[in-house]
């Protein structure tokens, strides 16, 4: 073998270990993403059936923030069972905020217990 081959060998080996350790990250990423919508979304279904008062509570703040006021004045003119269902979408999307949040929080636990 030459120097050249040598050194043509290392690069390779190199690259393909690098590409192999950003792969196994972008799983890694891929599947901890994964686990996080999956537990969130347990944990909205868990929410909505158990529905309590703080999460309508706080959805309610959620609706009072200006990011969703034309999306509810322009509800508001339109009905009042437009209005009434856009509260609750605004509730829900809330509810399912938390839930990811709590869900990132949880695998967030998880991985320092490792």
């Amino acid at each position: 073998m030459t120097l050249y081959a040598d050194v043509d060998q290392l690069r390779d080996y190199h690259y393909a270990r690098e590409k192999a350790e950003m792969d196994d990250r972008a799983d890694a990423e891929t599947e901890r993403d994964e686990l996080i919508a999956s537990i969130a979304k347990e944990k909205f279904t868990r929410k909505v059936s158990k529905l309590t008062y703080d999460d309508i509570v706080g959805g309610m703040h959620s609706a009072m923030q200006s990011k969703h006021g034309e999306a509810l004045r322009a509800t508001w003119l339109m009905s009042d069972a437009q209005f009434g269902a856009m509260v609750k979408n605004i509730v829900l999307d809330a509810m399912r905020e938390d839930a990811e949040t709590e869900a990132i929080c949880d695998v967030g636990k998880l991985e320092t217990e490792r």
